[in-house]
């Protein structure tokens, strides 16, 4: 399984956006916290895009008020926490609790097809332990995080850039 370091995961959604912003007339609104001592662990390919990705289609897209995409990476000492949050429509809690697995979205014009339960089983996979996803909305209209935990003891460092 291909890795990549935080910092160039957070490079790819960076650039996802400009994209997006270019083909929608900068319709989303896009800030991060990025924690700098944490940007150099590696995690597995194509981890924030998905859900960057997830966040716009299911969560801003079509809303009546600016959508607004926030990503923070911190560094928690044993781990890292990657969040990802948006101020969108929402999950049901019922909803809520279906979403750990489901099924990657079949429209090639809109989605990589990657999905949240790819994303969470490579995670598992990778770090060889589950609880590293979690997912948390307050209900209708009321925006979704999704918040990985980093293990840092199985996240290797990439190697040192030179300048």
């Amino acid at each position: 399984m291909e890795a990549a370091s935080i910092r160039e995961e957070v490079d790819t959604v960076e650039n996802y956006i400009y994209i997006l912003n270019v083909r929608f007339a900068g319709d989303i609104h896009y800030a991060s916290h990025l924690n700098d001592n944490a940007l150099d662990y590696r995690i597995p390919s194509m981890t924030l895009q998905p859900l960057v990705e997830n966040a716009v289609n299911h969560g801003i897209r079509g809303i009546d008020w600016p959508g607004e995409i926030h990503l923070s990476v911190e560094d928690r000492g044993e781990h890292i926490e990657i969040r990802v949050a948006d101020n969108g429509v929402g999950i049901p809690p019922e909803k809520l609790k279906e979403i750990p697995r489901a099924q990657p979205v079949q429209d090639s014009q809109v989605s990589t097809g990657i999905g949240i339960g790819n994303v969470i089983s490579r995670l598992e996979l990778y770090y060889n332990t589950g609880g590293i996803f979690r997912i948390e909305s307050k209900g209708e209209n009321q925006g979704t995080t999704v918040i990985l935990t980093i293990p840092k003891t199985a996240a290797p460092k990439a190697p040192e850039r030179v300048s």
